[in-house]
Formats: C-alpha cells, structure tokens, sequence
C-alpha cells in the first residue's frame, strides 16, 4: 500500500497560502472576460453523471479478460492522466476516413461516370483506359493504400507512434501534485494542488447555446496555460452544474484526509490508498461491488444515485488563501 507525499492535498491541514505575487496573466485575463473562479470547499461524495456513464461493468470485465487480468487504467489510486490526440494522429485519421470515402463512393460515382462517357466520346478505348489508369494510379492506390494500413493497424492494435495519443495532464493523489505535459511527455510545470485557482469558464457557442468549461490556473506563476480539467469529461459540452460537480470531484480525488470518489473507473485502486482501504474495511464495502454488477443494475444504481444529487456547492468554503488580492 502506497503512502501519500508531503504535498499531498489534506482539507482539514492546509496552511494558509501567501497571496499571489507574480502577474497572473492567464486568471486575470479570464476574471476580467467574466469568468467565475470558483472556491475550495468541503466535497462530499457527488459525481458527474457522465463519468457514471463511461465506464460499465460489462466493459471493464472485458479489458481485464482481453489483458488477462493485468489491465492497468490511466485512473487509479495514484493519479489521474488524460491524453489527446496528437496532431499528426488527426490529420491522419482524416486522411484515413477521406480515402475511405474515395475508395467506397468516388469510385463508384468514377465507374458510372465512364460507362456513361464512352459511347458519347464515340466509343474512344483508349481514351477509356487512360483515363482509368490514371485514375487507379494517383488516386485509387493512394487511398487504398492508407486506408488498408488504418484498417490493419486498428484490427492488430499495431498503431503509428503518431497514431497514440499524448498524456497532456495529471492529479497525481499521491504527491499532491498537478502536471501539464508538453509533447513527448516533457513537464511544461508540475506544482502542488492547493496552488492551483479554479475557474468556470462559459461562452455562447453559434447556436447561442452556453458551453461551460473548466480551467486550473496557477496561481503563483504567469503562466499563459492552465489545466483543462474539463477534458476529464467525454462530452465537448456540460452544463454549469455538472462543471461545479467536476470540481467537487477533483476536489475529493485529491483529499488524501478522505475516501476515493466511489466510482467503477477508480474502484481497482481502493485496496491500495491507505485513507480508503481504512474507510472500506469500517464499513465492510465489497472490493468489487462496481466490477461484479450486472448492466440492469448498474443502469438502475446510477438512476438512483443522480436523481439524489445535492447542490454541488454545498459544502463549507475552505480558505485556502490568507488573504487573497484581486487579480
């Protein structure tokens, strides 16, 4: 069982952080557009409906039978990572899905088109098969081409290097510590959790509907990137309170004086936190109570457990700043 660092984040001893110092380009840009920063306070055990939803226990029984029981997530007990898509990779996967639709559909249209064309060009073989060769030379072979290797690389899991996604951040509950990456897994900064201001960012998308996000800025440096910690989120858009709700559960992942959100992305690694295996022996909860549960169930349990949300702002404001300035 592992054991927590010296900047592990505890709500009930923090030390009162000095106010910031250093010009705070990137949250004072933010508070001045109208984004709301919102405060560390006392979590309670509210989750984001979607990361209910994302994982299910038929999925993860899979994973672990397909890697023989050695199934290692990127959520556990240590940290938390969420990777993206490299550029290379997306350019490729539209290359990929645009030579899919020329192989299937243009050649078919190209077909039609020639069987058409030739008796109205007088019955012109040659001028028949140049244009064909030319066809199957610079376009057909192309794109069968690269979209044979996608198919290939997808089906034996022998994908690209630039086809992999990179690691762009990390809570890491042990160290207490959040990292932005750059590519190639550099470390654009790492700092402890409880220097990081929390910002509800919102603006109007075409339709003038609110797209809400969420934005970790550090507090002490002027960095001109913060964490979004709303990519912990599957969905490109939420509503305010499930933002409010994600933070809530940042909030209580990091706090090493309380339980692992009891979630089934998080419920291998709860042997293995000290605070949460203390919690669980107390209260005699199954190891695999998420894992073990049948589909019906789990659709039912997470009904219920939604439809009982509190306010996700309930909890007690913890000052977490002595005397924290204007920006």
């Amino acid at each position: 069982m592992s054991s927590y660092g010296p900047n592990a984040y505890n709500s009930q001893t923090i030390a009162p952080q000095p106010p910031a110092k250093a010009k705070r380009r990137l949250l004072s840009k933010l508070l001045s557009a109208g984004q709301a920063a919102l405060p560390f306070h006392r979590t309670h055990q509210q989750i984001p409906q979607s990361l209910w939803e994302d994982m299910t226990p038929e999925r993860w029984r899979e994973m672990e039978q397909r890697h023989d029981g050695d199934f290692q997530y990127n959520w556990n007990e240590q940290f938390i990572q969420i990777y993206v898509p490299q550029l290379w990779g997306r350019l490729y996967l539209f290359l990929a899905a645009l030579a899919k639709v020329i192989v299937i559909y243009f050649t078919f249209f190209f077909i039609i088109t020639q069987c058409i064309s030739f008796p109205l060009s007088d019955y012109d073989v040659p001028f028949l098969i140049h244009s064909s060769v030319l066809y199957l030379e610079w376009i057909f072979l192309p794109c069968a081409l690269i979209w044979a290797q996608f198919e290939l690389s997808t089906n034996f899991r022998t994908n690209l290097w630039f086809l992999r996604p990179r690691l762009l951040f990390e809570f890491n509950r042990q160290t207490g510590m959040v990292t932005l990456y750059r590519p190639g897994r550099l470390v654009r900064f790492s700092h402890p959790f409880v220097e990081f201001d929390c910002v509800l960012t919102s603006a109007p998308t075409q339709l003038g509907f609110m797209r809400y996000g969420l934005m970790l800025v550090h507090r002490y440096q002027g960095y001109r990137r913060g964490i979004p910690a709303a990519l912990l989120l599957t969905k490109l858009s939420e509503p305010r309170d499930e933002m409010l709700r994600l933070w809530n559960f940042i909030q209580c992942y990091m706090d090493v004086s309380q339980p692992l959100p009891d979630i089934l992305a998080l419920e291998a690694g709860r042997l293995n936190d000290p605070t949460t295996a203390k919690v669980d022996k107390k209260t005699g909860r199954t190891p695999r109570y998420w894992r073990d549960m049948d589909e019906a169930t789990f659709a039912q349990t997470i009904r219920q457990t939604v439809r009982t949300y509190p306010d996700p702002m309930m909890g007690e404001t913890i000052p977490v700043v002595a005397d924290r300035e204007s920006c």
